[in-house]
């Protein structure tokens, strides 16, 4: 992928984000990638202290917000994006992710 960036003439950051023009992340705001919201020090503080059960289903719950996230973006490369090889990485990752929903989905249910 730092290849494709430097076919674009972009840039990545040390931690491999993408950078815009200016300097800054390209992302949303107020901690959201692409729309969607990472876990936050107050969702791993309440899995730490949940009891095993509880724990696996909140991780689950969590894993599955974050793939709809991943799939959210990935959708819009593949209806936006004009680099064939990362609109193929796109769909994907969107139908790898859906799989993996499908499997946590199955998980919760048992």
């Amino acid at each position: 992928m730092e290849g494709w960036l430097d076919d674009w003439g972009e840039k990545a950051d040390d931690d491999g984000h993408m950078m815009d023009g200016d300097g800054g992340m390209m992302n949303g705001s107020g901690g959201m990638m692409g729309g969607w919201r990472w876990m936050t020090g107050r969702d791993f503080h309440r899995l730490g202290g949940a009891p095993a059960q509880a724990f696996e289903d909140m991780w689950l719950r969590m894993m599955i917000r974050h793939h709809r996230g991943a799939i959210a973006m990935s959708k819009d490369e593949v209806e936006n994006g004009e680099f064939p090889a990362a609109v193929a990485l796109a769909q994907h990752i969107e139908d790898s992710q859906q799989a993996e929903i499908e499997q946590m989905r199955q998980m919760l249910a048992n």
